[in-house]
């Protein structure tokens, strides 16, 4: 049965195998004192697992500011003799300042994504 050369190189493996396990079992025994077995070895220090986690807080202030600019132009055109031609330009600018009925939301954003929501102005114009 070990006359085949790959039998021979499973033997082989095998022996290799147990012998290896059988050292480390002996070096790493509980029962004996391995302070002779680790002489000169480099033990590792613990290190924390509980470090602080950095948090961004963000909280957006926005103040929403609404132009109103109504053109009115009126032309009328009569088809008597006197032509008359009226053009009157109103322009009226509003910059009215919203009006809350409750604190605007506010979100704590911890990833840089913007997570806060529209707000609804009121204007009266």
């Amino acid at each position: 049965m070990l006359s085949k050369s790959g039998s021979r190189r499973k033997f082989a493996y095998l022996v290799a195998l147990s012998l290896s396990v059988t050292l480390i079992m002996t070096a790493c025994s509980p029962n004996e004192d391995a302070t002779p077995v680790l002489a000169g070895a480099v033990v590792p220090t613990r290190v924390a697992t509980n470090t602080p986690t950095a948090t961004i807080t963000s909280t957006p202030t926005t103040e929403p500011t609404t132009t109103s600019t109504p053109t009115a132009t009126n032309t009328p055109t009569s088809t008597s003799s006197p032509t008359t031609t009226a053009s009157p330009t109103a322009t009226e600018t509003a910059s009215p300042t919203p009006t809350f009925t409750s604190e605007p939301p506010t979100a704590t954003a911890t990833s840089g994504i913007d997570l806060s929501l529209p707000t609804q102005a009121t204007i009266s114009v």
